[in-house]
Parts: C-alpha cells; sequence; structure tokens
C-alpha cells in the first residue's frame, strides 16, 4: 500500500463543517483516553518503500511516489528536492532492518516540507520528516517507529505529549510553536493522535484521528 489511508478528524462534523466536541467522528474513539500526540506536519505526502533487488540480494531497491496521486516524483521537482540524498542514505540501511523485522518491504510515510511547501512553511530548506511506517503488512508501534527511523537516519515528527480528547481540545486552543522550525516561530499545523501500539475497529481501520486549528477556527455545536 503506496497511499496513505485517510485520517478522519477527531470530532464529527455537520453540514456546514462545524465541529461538535461532543460527538467523535468514530464510536470508537470514545473507548479510550490515552492517546500518543505528534505534531501534524504541513506539507506534501511522500511514500518510500524499500526492500531487496532480488530474493536473498544484497543489494535494496527503494520505490518513491507522491503520496496523493502515487506517481513517481519524476513529475513533482520540488517533492524530489525534499527527499534528495535521504533514500540514498537510508537504502544503506534499509537491508538491516528489513532482516530484524523480518519482512519483504518496508514502507515508510512522511512528509515533504519547508522551502516550496505551502508559503514556505517552516523557512527552511526542502526535507522530508517520517510519521508512519509499515513492516510488510504490519503497522509499526510508535516505539518501532523511533527506532527504524533512527537506523535509516530520518528525521521523525516529534512527540507532543500523552492525553485525552479534552487534552488535544486544550492543546489546540492555546497553540504551540511547531518544534519542526527551529529557532523559526511557526505555530504547529495540528496534532495527530494514535495508540502507542495500533489499534483496530471491527471494519480494520486503524485508530488514529488528528485536529487542527482550522477545525476549532470553523467554529464549534
Amino acid at each position: 500500500m503506496l497511499n496513505y489511508p485517510r485520517i478522519d478528524t477527531l470530532f464529527a462534523r455537520d453540514s456546514d463543517g462545524v465541529i461538535n466536541p461532543l460527538i467523535f467522528s468514530r464510536d470508537e474513539f470514545c473507548l479510550l483516553d490515552c492517546w500518543n500526540f505528534t505534531e501534524k506536519i504541513q506539507g506534501e505526502h511522500i511514500t518510500m518503500r524499500f526492500g531487496r533487488a532480488t530474493e536473498g540480494s544484497n543489494h535494496p531497491y527503494v520505490v518513491i511516489v507522491a503520496s496523493k496521486d502515487g506517481q513517481p516524483l519524476d513529475g513533482h521537482p520540488y517533492l524530489a528536492s525534499a527527499v534528495d540524498g535521504v533514500a540514498v542514505r537510508a537504502g544503506k540501511a534499509a537491508l538491516r532492518v528489513l532482516d530484524r523485522l523480518d519482512v519483504p518491504t518496508l514502507t515508510i510515510y512522511g512528509q515533504g516540507f519547508g522551502e516550496g511547501f505551502h508559503r514556505n512553511t517552516y523557512a527552511q530548506r526542502p526535507g522530508f520528516i517520517a510519521f508512519d511506517a509499515l513492516a510488510g503488512n504490519r503497522w509499526l508501534s510508535e516505539r518501532d517507529l523511533d527506532h527504524v527511523a533512527e537506523d535509516l537516519q530520518l528525521q521523525r515528527v516529534p512527540t507532543l505529549d500523552i492525553g485525552d480528547s479534552v487534552d488535544a481540545m486544550e492543546i489546540i486552543r492555546a497553540g504551540f510553536a511547531s518544534e519542526v522550525a527551529g529557532e523559526e516561530e511557526w505555530p504547529g499545523a495540528g496534532i495527530v493522535g494514535r495508540p502507542s501500539m495500533p489499534l483496530f475497529d471491527a471494519r480494520g481501520d486503524r485508530l488514529i484521528w488528528q485536529l487542527e486549528p482550522a477545525d476549532l477556527k470553523a467554529g464549534l455545536r
């Protein structure tokens, strides 16, 4: 799976797009009161998949696509600039990670960000930051993702806090500075909440949500 699944907003919206903080967009969201909050990065989805060139080969291959349309980055120059050198560096360690996880492929989902993305958000040169990973057909836990990102020398989205839906609303209302922006004073684009270990509903969909300042600016019911 190269295209990243859509992430639902935490709360339900009415026909005018206004959220209701008393109603979750999915019933399963009310079952947990402990979520890992990570910073939502403003940019464009990029997917990198690593594997072996042939079975038993000591040479890795990597496929890099724009997650929105599943097309190679050749037609997206500014996306290609975000991963310049990243795939080569990560590819050297990918085989060791594949062996350790005992999987044929490793898919890294991330964002291209920086100069050229969304009015030069974060005021940095283009870069790539990982926010999720699929080992074979298994989603990695937050802890395993940290290890894989370190092994592949990939930047990882910052962890903000642990809390419930009320905590998430308070963080968004108060606002926070993006940790990715470094010394620049850029506001955080939002929060992504997920359990420390991947959990799924009866349909097989993961429990994961997002909440942005724009959701609150649109008003509350």
